[in-house]
Order: structure tokens, then C-alpha cells, then sequence
């Protein structure tokens, strides 16, 4: 008999699994992504405990008298409750289908079908899924695996992603059009809970790329065939598709290397802000996701002038529109949307900005527009240059471009503490100081104030009111 070790673990894993035990009667079973990352040795940012119950909702109600939290129902009629004990753990407990191993058939891969008796740590391995992890591949549970939860095809891209597998034999015989097709009746939010695995995993490119190809990407988003084959002049040596997904891989072997850039002072504010959650979605994962959609508005913009150039002119703009309208279909949250749409529409900023002669004043004021987002708008121009290799593109363009993005990087980092200045005049200031009413006016002149307080060349109380003194129109 193989026993479970609980010993690998986390503590805080470990007490609330212990937990769940005491509170249920024996006769239960753990199974799911956690005891498959358990075994793999992967670590996991949130706990999700899923359980197998010959009477899921008597215990899911009994785990929520005993250890508190909100209970929601996920499938009724297959018997699959929720049990939300706080942000960062939830319980999911499925009534049995059958007996044990009938029910461990009916589950999507064989590595997602290992029980472990949550009193004993028995494992119950009926489909071998133990030799699945060790061979670090994917095989479904039964050739009817996909037909059963259209869903999984999905699953079948996200999870070799996030576990670094590879597919087995099983998986690519079974994989078909029909229930890739079926992926039209599945609700937006499940969709968008893989998709986010997907591009929180180290190797999104390659998964993303793969569903491309196997024609499953554009049955969640129709505008990604439109993409493909069309050109972009001598700047750029891909269609726009082919780049984009370049960019993708770049913004992924980019984000990594980070930590490792000597130039880059600030580098625990920037992991700091790529790690922050939005939602189910790192801004790490969104950024990515906005990489591959920064160029999404170009074929609606496309157009040919007088000297035979092809030009896409205001295609950022058009581009979030774009995003924000698939992204509203998949269900992401407002916010999400933001920052996604915000980044897109931005892109091309950073491009003008590392040009001769900008002044610090140009780039706060890029700062102060960027909502927030100004480090993702740079790293996406960063992996968009590194991804454009045209024959009037050399390198060269590329590395000075990178060298004036880690200096803007630098500078943002200089900007956000000169934000916290304390602020010198208010509109009430500049209203009795001038004899004017309220109006845009006295945001101007504010603007102005505060633009060349973070500059440096106001720095007094007394200084701020001689200038709004002294201001004039054409200023």
C-alpha cells in the first residue's frame, strides 16, 4: 500500500487539511490539483482542496458549521459544492459517481484521477496516474474523457503549461474538432478560469501557439484569424499574427530576466508590481495577455497611401475597443479590463518617448497618464521592438530602444516618490491669489505647479505662490 506524503506539504496546508479531516467521517477522498502538485513538488500561490464524498452536500454543510465560511453551488445536478474559506482557500466537494474507481474513470486525466483516503493517506491509483507523473505525461482517463466536460479541451493546453508536461497518445487521439466546438456552450467564467492558468504558466507561448493551430484559440475569439497574413512593410519581417505571437514569447523570456538587469534600480518595486492579483489574474498574466493583443487593431485600420506604404495609423486606439469588447464576452472583471485596454492603448508612447530631445517634464506627464499601468505599457514596448526585426530594423534600433526604456523604468521609479510631496497650493490658493472662480483654469495652473515641483524648480510654499502670481495665458 503507497501512503500519501503529507509531510511535502506547506504547514498551513497541512492544518487545514487536518482540519477538513477531523470534521468528516471517513469514507472520503482527496483527489485534484492538489494531491497531483503535492507529488510533483510544485508550489501553489492558493490552496484548493477538492473532495470526493458519498454525500457531498451533508458535508460540505458540516465543514461549514464547523470551520465556517460560505458555501456555493456549483453543479447541482452532478452534486459539486463549493466551500470558500477565505481568499486564499476553497473546498470543492463532488458527490461520488458510482462507486470510487468509477468515479476516478469519469475524471478528465489520469493524473487528476489519484485518490487519497483523507483518514488513512491510502492512494488509490487505478489508472496508473502515478506513472503519468513520473513520465511527466498527459493521458485522459477514458476516450470519452473530452465528450463528458468540453471544457477539458482547454484544460488539455493549460495544464502541461502550468505542470510542464507533455501530451501522451491518449490525449491526441482522443482531442477532436466536435468537442473543441462544443467549447461555445461553456460558461465565460470557466473559460476564462484555464485561460488564466494558461498565461500564468512559464510556458504560455508554446501551449497558446499550439492552440492556434489546432483551431481552438479562435473559437474563443474569432478576431485572431483576422490577424493572420496581414503584412506590415519593411519594419516588420511577420504578419501581424506571427508577431504577435512573437511578442508573446519575448514579453516571456523577458519578465524572468528582470530580477537580473544590474541597470534596473528599483527591481523589488517592479516584481512588486507584477506580481500584484487582480482578481484570479496576475498582472504578470495580463500583461502577457496584453502583449499578444497590443497590435490586435491593425487589420480594422489597414490601408495603403499615395507612395505605396502600408500604414496603420490610430490601430492602438481601435485596439482597445477591441480588447475591451472580448474581454467583456470572456468575463473579466472591470479592472482587468483596464489595465488590459489602458496597456494597448499605450503602447506606442513609449516608442515616441525614447526619441532626442524629450524632457522629463514630457515623460512625467506620460507617466501621470498611464494610470498606473506606466511600468506594463514600457515592458510591452520593450518585447514589441524585440519582436520587430524588419530589413530596415536592425539591432542596433532595438538596443538603443531597450537602453532608453530601463532609463524611463528608472525614471518612473524616481517619479513615484516625488508623487508623494506634499502638496504646496490648493485650487482655493490659486482662486484668491488670481480673482478667479472655479473653472479649467485653476487645474491648469495646479498642473503646472505640481509638474514643476516633482521637476525640482519648486520647492517652497512661497515659491508656488510667486509663480501662480506671476502666471500668464501664454504660459
Amino acid at each position: 500500500m503507497k501512503v500519501f506524503p503529507f509531510e511535502t506539504l506547506s504547514p498551513q496546508e497541512w492544518e487545514q487539511v487536518r482540519h477538513i479531516r477531523d470534521v468528516l467521517p471517513k469514507g472520503r477522498y482527496l483527489v485534484g490539483g492538489l494531491v497531483r502538485d503535492a507529488l510533483l513538488g510544485l508550489p501553489r500561490s492558493k490552496l484548493d482542496v477538492d473532495i470526493v464524498s458519498p454525500q457531498a452536500w451533508e458535508d460540505v454543510n458540516l465543514l461549514r458549521e464547523r470551520l465556517g465560511g460560505v458555501v456555493v453551488v456549483l453543479d447541482e445536478g452532478m452534486g459539486l459544492y463549493r466551500l470558500v474559506l477565505g481568499r486564499d482557500c476553497t473546498v470543492d466537494v463532488a458527490q461520488m459517481q458510482g462507486n470510487l474507481r468509477q468515479d476516478l474513470r469519469r475524471r478528465d486525466f489520469t493524473l487528476n484521477a489519484i485518490a487519497v483516503d483523507l483518514h488513512s493517506g491510502e492512494v488509490v491509483d487505478p489508472l496508473n496516474g502515478l506513472g503519468a507523473l513520473t513520465a511527466r505525461t498527459l493521458e485522459v482517463c477514458s476516450p470519452r474523457a473530452f465528450g463528458l466536460d468540453p471544457l477539458r479541451v482547454l484544460r488539455a493546453f493549460s495544464l502541461p503549461a502550468q505542470c510542464g508536461l507533455r501530451w501522451g497518445r491518449s490525449v491526441i487521439g482522443a482531442l477532436s474538432g466536435r468537442d473543441a466546438k462544443r467549447l461555445v456552450w461553456v460558461k465565460a467564467e470557466r473559460i476564462n478560469q484555464e485561460l488564466s492558468r494558461l498565461f500564468s504558466s512559464p510556458s504560455c507561448f508554446n501551449w497558446w501557439w499550439a492552440m492556434y493551430l489546432k483551431g481552438i484559440s479562435p473559437l474563443l475569439i474569432p478576431e485572431l484569424d483576422s490577424m493572420a497574413g496581414v503584412e506590415q512593410g519593411p519594419y516588420h519581417h511577420l504578419d501581424v499574427l506571427e508577431h504577435s505571437m512573437l511578442a508573446l514569447r519575448r514579453m516571456e523570456d523577458l519578465l524572468p530576466r528582470l530580477k537580473r538587469i544590474g541597470r534596473i534600480r528599483d527591481k523589488r518595486g517592479l516584481q512588486k508590481y507584477l506580481e500584484e492579483k487582480i482578481g484570479s489574474w496576475s498582472r504578470y498574466a495580463l500583461l502577457k495577455w496584453a502583449e499578444f493583443f497590443h497590435d490586435i487593431g491593425k487589420p480594422a485600420v489597414q490601408r495603403q497611401v499615395e507612395d505605396g506604404r502600408v500604414v496603420f495609423y490610430r490601430h492602438e486606439v481601435v485596439g482597445a475597443r477591441l480588447i475591451e469588447s472580448i474581454m467583456k464576452n470572456l468575463r473579466f472583471s472591470r479592472r482587468q479590463i483596464k489595465v488590459v485596454s489602458t496597456v494597448v492603448a499605450m503602447h506606442m508612447r513609449p516608442g515616441d518617448l525614447t526619441k532626442e530631445g524629450v524632457t522629463e517634464k514630457a515623460l512625467y506627464r506620460f507617466f501621470r497618464q498611464c494610470q498606473g499601468e506606466a511600468l506594463g505599457i514600457l515592458l510591452v514596448s520593450w518585447a514589441d521592438a524585440w519582436a520587430t526585426r524588419g530589413k530596415l530594423n536592425p539591432w542596433r534600433n532595438f538596443y538603443s530602444h531597450r537602453k532608453r526604456i530601463i532609463d524611463m523604468i528608472n525614471l518612473y521609479a524616481d517619479w513615484l516618490r516625488k508623487t508623494s510631496l506634499p502638496k504646496l497650493v490648493d485650487g482655493h490658493d490659486v482662486m484668491r491669489i488670481r480673482g478667479i472662480g472655479p473653472g479649467p483654469v485653476v487645474g491648469r495652473i495646479l498642473r503646472e505647479v505640481r509638474e514643476l515641483q516633482e521637476l525640482g524648480r519648486i520647492r517652497t510654499r512661497e515659491e508656488a505662490i510667486d509663480y501662480i502670481t506671476n502666471w500668464k495665458p501664454e504660459r
